[in-house]
């Protein structure tokens, strides 16, 4: 798939700032613009020809070897290379134009689904080949997403951002009900060989359309990051971001265990229900149909419950799919049931997904979502190399049992995280963000900077005034602090400094930029407690 978004259930009114009159944004105006329709058609062809190539690949390994781990394996071999190419990725994804990515990504994502079509046609496949193939998909799929995400806002006007994403989850929703039925049916009359193909051509289609485009690049910010800094600064964000932390906990807590049945499922239906590919694509598009219903329905369920009861509610669902799975009679009997397994993964999916870009700030967007992708393939690949060598040793059936049973124990485990505060979190930039150098010369602008503020506060508020500032803390390591601490004056009661250091003058400088209104808005409750008519002092020094 080319454009991975399940935020289909975004709401069309918006605004680009609060206070400002909201102006509607009919979703298909945006279809009338050439640019924006070619390359949404092109992903809605590429989303369809990549479950299509899903559909032909998992078929086509489970008739070519006996063994459950190498069916498993090609979600392995999928998920591997974005977790480990994930991170730069994303922050290649920050720093270059997301065009020049694509472009690159997409061409060589076509030359490998077609050569594998050939490779097909002549009859040469093989296991091991297949595995090899869909590694070199996943390597430059680790590239192409990141990139997706940056290129949007470079599509559209700001105004028009949250249509184009409705657009986005139509586009993949759409696949999902149509790739793996024309997938089952091409395999079915064809093999694997035009699957393979017009995947190919579907990604060739995409580098194509962005190649001619005459819209420029948004441009950058030329006193920007640099890569190793820019990789850093997003794994300090995520580190020092709890509920986006809490996110990817539940994120591996539920996928590692619900990936076995996303990878067994072939081999259950090639060898032990014995139908047909046309059969395995029947199941898998009522499976999709779950999804696109799911989808339609999450605005309402997001309105009416919280995001704790809308997961507990998906794996339910994802767990009742999984006992039919085993204790079911199997075959065409199964289609009612398949629905339940794709609104549960979809329903975990977009609420965590959504859950994760509120968490993150525009400044560092691509790379912490990167870190939520690495989490979510990460539990795909290891999950899926798990189920699969399990199932070797005591059969599908079991192992898919023992995944429902590990899904539903780790849910209950998790139930206590609360990811209810992140609708509270505003990402908008602080209105305070000086761009004065402060008089500090290029020399001296890579040096080590420390700055220091100090508080006089009523001693009876002292500990309140400590959680205050304590979460404001958290707030200077996210946006670029490598040490924080406060200290209190002995003999001193309610005499408090603030210290923390920045890698560089120049970083701190990036760190105003970084500044979102929430965080903005715990450095005025800390300020609160000052007293004194004077502001609380703030210093400045460089280390020589």
């Amino acid at each position: 798939m080319t454009i991975p978004d399940d935020r289909s259930d975004v709401t069309i009114s918006t605004s680009p700032s609060p206070g400002k009159v909201k102006r509607l944004v009919s979703t298909w105006d945006l279809l009338k613009a050439p640019l924006f329709r070619a390359i949404w058609l092109g992903a809605l062809f590429s989303n369809i020809g990549g479950l299509m190539h899903e559909t032909a690949a998992v078929w086509t390994m489970a008739g070519l070897v006996d063994s459950p781990l190498w069916v498993s394996l090609l979600q392995t071999c999928m998920s591997l290379p974005l977790f480990f190419l994930g991170l730069p990725a994303g922050a290649l994804g920050d720093l270059v134009s997301p065009r020049r990515v694509l472009v690159v990504s997409e061409s060589f994502l076509g030359f490998v689904a077609i050569s594998l079509g050939v490779v097909a046609a002549l009859g040469l496949i093989n296991a091991p080949l297949l595995l090899t193939a869909t590694l070199l998909l996943g390597i430059g799929t680790a590239f192409s997403l990141p990139a997706w995400q940056a290129l949007l806002p470079e599509l559209v006007k700001r105004e028009e951002v949250p249509s184009a994403v409705a657009l986005n989850g139509l586009s993949v929703n759409l696949a999902r009900a149509i790739g793996p039925a024309a997938g089952g049916l091409l395999l079915a009359s064809t093999g694997p060989t035009v699957c393979f193909v017009l995947n190919g051509l579907s990604y060739i289609t995409i580098a194509w359309v962005l190649l001619r485009s005459k819209r420029q690049t948004a441009s950058r910010d030329p006193s920007g990051e640099h890569f190793w800094p820019a990789l850093l600064a997003g794994k300090r964000y995520v580190w020092h971001a709890p509920l986006l932390r809490l996110v990817m906990l539940r994120m591996v807590g539920f996928v590692l265990p619900a990936t076995g049945a996303v990878a067994l499922f072939p081999l259950l239906v090639r060898r032990e229900w014995e139908l047909n590919a046309l059969g395995f694509g029947a199941l898998m598009t009522a499976y999709g149909l779950g999804a696109v219903l799911a989808a339609t329905w999450l605005p309402r369920l997001r309105s009416r419950f919280s995001i704790r009861a809308i997961l507990a509610l998906a794996c339910l669902l994802y767990a009742v799919f999984g006992f039919t799975l085993v204790f079911g009679p199997g075959g065409w009997v199964m289609l009612p049931a398949m629905p339940l397994g794709g609104a549960g993964w979809i329903l975990t999916i977009s609420t965590l997904n959504a859950a994760a870009q509120a968490t993150a700030a525009a400044w560092v967007r691509s790379r912490a979502l990167s870190f939520n992708l690495l989490c979510f393939q990460g539990a795909l690949a290891i999950g899926a190399l798990l189920w699969g060598s399990l199932a070797v040793s005591i059969g599908v059936k079991a192992t898919l049992l023992c995944s429902v049973i590990v899904l539903l124990a780790v849910t209950l485990l998790v139930q206590g995280g609360d990811l209810e505060p992140v609708k509270e979190l505003n990402l908008d930039p602080a209105s305070n963000q000086p761009d004065q150098n402060g008089g500090v010369s290029d020399d001296d602008s890579d040096k080590r900077a420390l700055v220091s503020v100090e508080y006089n506060i009523d001693a009876s508020k002292r500990q309140e005034f400590l959680s205050a500032v304590g979460d404001l803390g958290i707030a200077r390591l996210r946006t670029g602090a490598t040490h924080w601490e406060i200290v209190e004056e002995i003999g001193q009661p309610g005499r408090f400094q603030e210290r923390f250091t920045v890698s560089s003058w120049a970083e701190h400088l990036q760190q105003h930029k970084r500044m979102t209104q929430t965080d903005e808005a715990k450095e005025r409750i800390v300020d609160a407690f000052h007293i004194g008519i004077e502001p609380p002092v703030v210093r400045h020094w460089i280390q020589h």
